[in-house]
């Protein structure tokens, strides 16, 4: 099994950055060049998932395949 939490980990801290580079780039002269903005946003995409994928290379070869689990305690709620 993949390291689901690990991936949830990296979609939530990369989601913002590709957010404010698809936003700059389509809010570029305010549609006056529409190609360059998508060409933008585009390359933004490309380097959020290059970066993606350096981050899960890295923590394979420190932590391994297997994931880091939060267990949570019946009696109060709380994360361990």
């Amino acid at each position: 099994m993949k390291t689901l939490y690990m991936k949830e980990t990296l979609r939530k801290s990369f989601e913002p950055f590709v957010g404010l580079i698809l936003a700059g780039a389509i809010s570029i002269e305010t549609f006056q060049n529409i190609i360059l903005s998508t060409v933008i946003a585009f390359m933004g995409g490309i380097a959020a998932w290059f970066a993606r994928r350096i981050c899960e290379h890295f923590y394979k070869k420190i932590y391994g395949e297997k994931p880091v689990k939060k267990t949570i305690s019946k009696k109060n709620g709380k994360s361990n």
